[in-house]
């Protein structure tokens, strides 16, 4: 995700000069939504670096399952 936001860092900054050098306000609404993508783009680069630096929480869910079949295979009164 982060070379999805550099490359479009360069798009944006790159569109907004050709609009401005060619005095050009027709493209204000593509401005608008390139910075509105940029910005949910930082957010998920944000959040996905947050979320790497957070520990691994191990849950026992094999642990659970193993008991359940367990307790059914064992069962072995059938009559």
């Amino acid at each position: 995700m982060i070379v999805a936001f550099v490359l479009f860092i360069l798009d944006t900054v790159y569109m907004a000069y050709f609009y401005i050098s060619a005095s050009d306000a027709s493209g204000i609404l593509d401005v608008l939504i390139h910075a509105l993508v940029l910005y949910y783009l930082f957010v998920g680069v944000k959040s996905g670096l947050e979320l790497k630096k957070q520990p691994e929480e191990v849950v026992e869910v094999a642990a659970t399952v193993t008991e359940r079949d367990s307790a059914y295979t064992n069962n072995t009164d059938i009559q």
